[in-house]
């Protein structure tokens, strides 16, 4: 098991991302919209619905369009997990699994407050908090870049992402989705996201 750090492990993963989005596009009609802005996410996820009906009532339906439409990324992801944490990964199925992120291009990105959070999916589901990690894949970036905004101790530092970026980390610090550097219509930020966490003694993944 990886110690316990503030530091992003990082990898790539040679996945088809372009693919990955024309299937997400196929799949549009389960994007649901977040706030008043184009950013969604594709199906529920614990720390938006978590402590609603809807995230397990929802669940299935999408969790079966997922695996559908992306089980070979999810293999490649649990390998890349796996090889990382030297300890096989499940996917349990009475929670929701990663999904995406999706951004579209719009204005309102380039102020959107700033969530500064640490995760917690894992004491929102009552899952305990025994090995729990984040995980990031990025699909797509706007041409002017993207990235997230960290804390390390009092200094402010930005991970820079680039596409097939997978990232790998405890989740128990301050970090925030950076804001839109510089507007471009029909542009998306999209990664693939999830959480790691030891359940029933055996790690899971999981949304």
């Amino acid at each position: 098991m990886l110690a316990k750090t503030r530091l992003f492990m990082t990898n790539k993963l040679q996945l088809d991302n372009e693919d990955i989005f024309q299937r997400l596009l196929k799949l549009k009609k389960y994007w649901i919209q977040r706030f008043d802005v184009p950013f969604y996410t594709l199906g529920r996820n614990a720390y938006l619905d978590g402590k609603t009906d809807a995230y397990y009532k929802d669940m299935n339906e999408v969790k079966r369009k997922l695996l559908l439409n992306f089980s070979p990324d999810y293999a490649h992801i649990l390998l890349c997990l796996q090889n990382y944490l030297n300890e096989k990964i499940h996917i349990d199925h009475d929670y929701a699994i990663p999904s995406f992120h999706i951004f579209k291009s719009d204005p309102a990105f380039l102020n959107f407050p700033s969530n500064w959070h640490t995760d917690y999916p894992h004491k929102i589901l009552g899952l305990g908090d025994k090995d729990a990690y984040s995980f990031t894949y990025v699909v797509k970036i706007p041409s002017s870049g993207a990235g997230l905004e960290y804390k390390d101790g009092k200094e402010t530092k930005y991970l820079q992402y680039s596409p097939y970026d997978f990232i790998l980390h405890c989740g128990d610090f301050l970090h925030n989705i950076a804001p839109l550097k510089e507007y471009k219509e029909n542009e998306y930020r999209i990664t693939l996201q999830g959480h790691i966490i030891r359940h029933n003694d055996r790690l899971i993944m999981y949304w």
